[in-house]
């Protein structure tokens, strides 16, 4: 088919618009002035360096302190006593003592009731305490048997273990009543005499006396080994109270008085009735006097 031949008359193109004349462009503005800088500051002033303070005059060296006394040092203490050496032979002798004494008890159909022996320990221990050391045959007796059971009050009544005499006691209340002496002798100053022909010094409390023997309380006929002797004393003297205040000379040492209270029993010099519970010279009487004096050698 061929090309349609156009109903309307082609259109002229409009006529271009004539630029519109361009504005005159706005006269430059002309530069304001340039400000005058401002004149610069005058530099202040240098400020004067204050003066230096004048260094502040050096404080004096307080004095030295004198250095302190050095204390003085504690005084050593004493040396616990030396432990003396166990004499085989003496022990033999005591432990013979105390058979032959207990053979007699029993012929009496009584006994000591003497209580075991006390260890090495407990000893050497009881003499540190009390800064001293017990006579060597109370020792040896000490380690044999440690005070008697009647002490206590327990049991029958023992037969004596010396006339006129109370219970041996154990160590620990021994060790009470030393102790109490200590103050006691601080507090009742013994008097300056002796007694027993010169052999004990006078005054019950003194801080050498060992109580070895007397009643649980301590309140009775108490017995003693004296370390501190009158001029013709021995230092480890049996001795015993027969009165409140007056002490009795038994022996010059615990082994001594145990030997000749033996003998006397044994050869009959001395009796001892269990029925009265007394204890007497041979021919005497019964309680006719304290038997202790009335057995001591002085």
């Amino acid at each position: 088919m061929g090309k349609s031949k156009t109903t309307t008359k082609q259109k002229k193109a409009a006529p271009a618009k004539k630029a519109a004349p361009a504005k005159k462009a706005a006269p430059a503005k002309k530069a304001a002035p340039a400000k005058k800088a401002a004149p610069a500051k005058k530099a202040a002033p240098a400020k004067k360096a204050a003066p230096a303070k004048k260094a502040a005059p050096a404080k004096k060296a307080a004095p030295a302190k004198k250095a302190a006394p050095a204390k003085k040092a504690a005084p050593a203490k004493k040396a616990a006593p030396a432990k003396p050496k166990a004499d085989p032979a003496l022990t033999s002798h005591v432990a013979s003592l105390w058979a032959r004494l207990e053979a007699v008890a029993k012929a009496a159909g009584r006994s000591l009731m003497l209580n075991d022996g006390a260890s090495e320990a407990t000893i050497a221990a009881a003499e540190e305490r009390m800064g001293l050391t017990f006579p060597p045959g109370f020792r040896a007796s000490l380690a044999l048997h440690e005070g008697m059971a009647a002490f206590s009050g327990g049991g029958d009544p023992a037969m004596p273990w010396m006339p006129g005499c109370c219970p041996l006691a154990p160590i620990a209340d021994l060790l009470d009543h030393w102790k109490d002496l200590q103050g006691l002798a601080d507090e009742y100053p013994a008097p300056d005499r002796v007694e027993e022909g010169g052999r004990v010094k006078a005054g019950p409390y003194r801080k050498k006396l060992i109580p070895i023997a007397g009643t649980q309380y301590w309140d009775g006929d108490n017995t003693y080994l004296d370390l501190d002797p009158g001029p013709n004393g021995t230092v480890g003297q049996l001795i015993t109270m027969t009165t409140e205040c007056d002490f009795t000379f038994l022996g010059a040492s615990f082994e001594e008085a145990l030997e000749r209270w033996v003998v006397a029993l044994e050869t009959g010099d001395w009796v001892y009735d269990p029925k009265r519970g007394a204890e007497y010279p041979k021919g005497g009487k019964p309680f006719d006097g304290h038997a202790a004096a009335r057995f001591s050698p002085v």
